[in-house]
């Protein structure tokens, strides 16, 4: 009984098995083809102005707004204002202050939000024209590590200094804003005036200090030894993965 049993079970056996593994396999080429199609998929730029990720085209719209708003000042300043912040968005720093250093001028007595926001944005185009011509330009093992110390101080403080400037302004119309206090802490640490020249109403002391119960060793910039500094930018992320399937480490 027990032979006639397999004699029967054998050949569905041989015919079910291999039907299996081939759907198996099927499926996982299946998937796998559908993650490529949706990788693909991913990497296609979307050119559109709601794209939060394609500043090019939030750009273009806003050159578009000033082009057809002539006669209408208000939109005009909002449109000039976006357009600073776009420009700040893609490492334009210098072309950013040329728009908004104008208007924080003119409407350095206003009270309303919109004059508030373009002194802000004018002293973070500042923070970051100076963080690229020192921590960029000029860079050392101790750069845009905190606190800023050592030769992590800026050679250059031009930049920062117009920022102290703005965020002092800032400050004297809101006392209580507390981002632009913070700030202007950092920007008076990257040129090694922090704490000693920092307003006393305006001074968050301790930030030079490890208060923790926790102490953690400062990571090592190695990039310069491994001479990973050719390709240097204002990215704030690192990647490392076999991205091309050849055994060895990619670094982005």
């Amino acid at each position: 009984m027990k032979s006639k049993f397999l004699w029967v079970i054998t050949p569905v056996l041989v015919l079910i098995v291999p039907v299996v593994m081939f759907y198996l396999y099927k499926k996982n080429v299946t998937a796998k083809e559908k993650m490529e199609q949706l990788y693909q998929a991913g990497l296609k730029s979307i050119y559109d102005k709601d794209n939060i990720f394609c500043a090019e085209a939030q750009l273009a719209f806003y050159d578009s707004v000033l082009k057809t708003s002539l006669g209408d000042a208000h939109k005009i300043i909002v449109a000039r204002y976006f357009k600073a912040v776009t420009l700040l968005k893609l490492g334009k720093e210098k072309d950013a202050i040329e728009i908004l250093k104008p208007m924080n001028e003119r409407m350095k007595t206003d009270t309303d939000q919109l004059a508030a926001n373009i002194a802000k944005y004018l002293a973070l185009s500042y923070l970051r024209l100076g963080e690229r011509n020192n921590c960029i330009a000029n860079h050392s093992m101790a750069s845009c590590i905190f606190p800023i110390k050592g030769s992590g101080i800026y050679t250059d403080p031009y930049a920062s200094q117009k920022s102290i400037d703005v965020y002092s302004t800032i400050l004297e119309k809101n006392p209580d804003d507390l981002e632009s206090r913070w700030l202007i802490n950092i920007a008076y640490m990257t040129i090694g005036e922090y704490p000693g020249k920092v307003p006393a109403a305006w001074l968050i002391p301790g930030l030079d200090q490890d208060t923790s119960s926790y102490k953690v060793n400062p990571f090592v910039d190695m990039a310069g030894d491994l001479q990973l500094t050719t390709s240097r930018n204002m990215a704030g992320g690192v990647i490392i993965d076999d991205f091309n399937n050849d055994g060895y480490l990619d670094i982005i």
